[in-house]
């Protein structure tokens, strides 16, 4: 049995991460005393990275390290928390990295990659001209240097960056990305330049081919209202990745705003079919279905089972907006207050909900809890144009004139200026006798 395989046995044999633990500082040991089971140490860190065991292998590294202060191990441990996002940890050893080597480029990079995701980005910015200056075509720190002006919304630095690794770089690894970048660029400018995107769209050297490059074309085209480009950019994205929803929903919005009506309700019916449940994006989903009154049972049932997750007050307001009314416009009133009380019993406020309790109320005929539930709605303030309308008219309806009359005189001329309470007035003045309404004479 070699040394290795003694060590998986041993760990193999325990449960506890912390008796895994001390199996590897046991093997430490005997490493700094017997140096033949350094390769097998090596080798057991690389087999616990490749089967998850990420804190395990880290172990093993930082015990090495530690205990022969190798630069490969340091190198090793700061690439392994950089990719773990532990940015802090990883720039402790890089500074052990420093010590043995600080002219290495590698390890420059690796500082001020550090130091960008650190946010010490003056520090980066400092290192990345140090390393351009010393290393013309290392196109990483070129390219790096761009995303921070990026996302610094300097854009004009970041360009100079980025199309200096575009432009005098062919051979660079990265080049691919480092156009998409480029496109984002131009798109975040006052005025894209149509010329400059047809350039990066047509450059001979790398054909668009990959689903990103068709997804950032197709974006940048619709910005720039090139619909067809944007649609045929939009379809080779999906072609390449029919699960992702995100492009689909581009193509939904494509399709919509140039009245494709047919296409467009066949990617809906696709993309509500396709969908995985409790994803948020069926809320977008539902909300152009809605729009163009192709709502179906497959959107409206993902729909409430994602509202049960949705914590944004605005969100959870659009769908059940687009619940209730659904239910409404099959004539299932009882519905919608199912679905409104289980919504309720989620410790959300009635008082939230009340406008969709009186419209609900209202269809089944309960005017009692519709009056009470349309006068919380206007006190709670909700964000509903229809509110004070709906309740004049409920009035109306109800053959209670006065009333209607006393909530258009609290609304309308004001600045909600709501043409539906106009028009309400307008009617009521006209189907009633007001010789004992004086009082309401001249509201118009």
């Amino acid at each position: 049995m070699t040394i290795l395989d003694e060590i998986l046995e041993e760990l193999g044999n325990v449960d506890t991460i912390e008796e895994q633990r001390l199996v590897i500082i046991d093997y430490i040991e005997r490493a700094s005393e017997d140096s033949s089971y350094i390769p097998a140490l090596e080798s057991l860190a690389d087999i616990l990275f490749k089967t998850g065991s990420v804190d395990q292998g880290l172990t093993v590294l930082i015990e090495l390290f530690e205990l022969k202060k190798y630069k490969k191990y340091a190198k090793q441990i700061v690439n392994k928390l950089y990719q773990y996002e532990a940015y802090d940890k990883a720039y402790f050893y890089w500074l052990d990295l420093a010590k043995s080597d600080n002219e290495d480029p590698e390890i420059n990079l690796l500082e001020a990659r550090l130091l960008k995701n650190l946010n010490r980005h003056t520090e980066a910015i400092d290192i990345y001209r140090q390393i351009i200056k010393s290393y013309p075509t290392l196109g990483e720190a070129y390219e790096d240097l761009g995303d921070i002006y990026l996302e610094q919304r300097n854009i004009r630095q970041a360009e100079n960056y980025y199309r200096a690794v575009y432009e005098y770089l062919d051979d660079y690894e990265n080049i691919r990305d480092v156009r998409l970048k480029l496109v984002e660029v131009e798109s975040l400018k006052e005025i894209i330049d149509l010329a400059a995107v047809e350039k990066l769209e047509k450059d001979e050297r790398i054909p668009l081919e990959t689903e990103d490059e068709f997804f950032v074309f197709s974006n940048v085209y619709k910005s720039l209202f090139q619909f067809d480009k944007a649609i045929d950019y939009a379809k080779k994205a999906l072609q390449k990745d029919s699960d992702n929803i995100n492009y689909s929903i581009l193509l939904i919005d494509l399709y919509k705003t140039t009245g494709q009506k047919s296409n467009l309700y066949k990617e809906l019916t696709w993309s509500a079919k396709t969908l995985p449940p409790l994803n948020p994006m069926i809320l977008n989903i539902a909300t152009v279905a809605d729009d163009v009154d192709h709502l179906n049972d497959d959107i409206i049932e993902k729909l409430i089972d994602y509202t049960n997750l949705i914590d944004n007050s605005e969100d959870f307001y659009l769908a059940i907006n687009i619940i209730v009314n659904y239910y409404l416009g099959k004539s299932d009133a009882a519905q919608a207050l199912h679905y409104l009380r289980v919504f309720e019993g989620q410790q959300i406020d009635h008082e939230y909900m009340s406008y969709h309790f009186a419209i609900v109320y209202e269809a089944l005929g309960l005017k009692d809890k519709a009056e009470e539930d349309y006068l919380s709605a206007l006190d709670y303030l909700l964000p509903h144009e229809e509110v004070a309308f709906r309740l004049a008219n409920f009035y109306f309806t109800n053959k209670e004139v006065e009333k209607a009359l006393e909530v258009i005189k609290q609304y309308n001329n004001t600045f909600y200026d709501i043409p539906k309470l106009k028009a309400l007035s307008k009617e009521i003045q006209s189907k009633n006798d007001f010789s004992d309404l004086d009082q309401y004479k001249d509201w118009e």
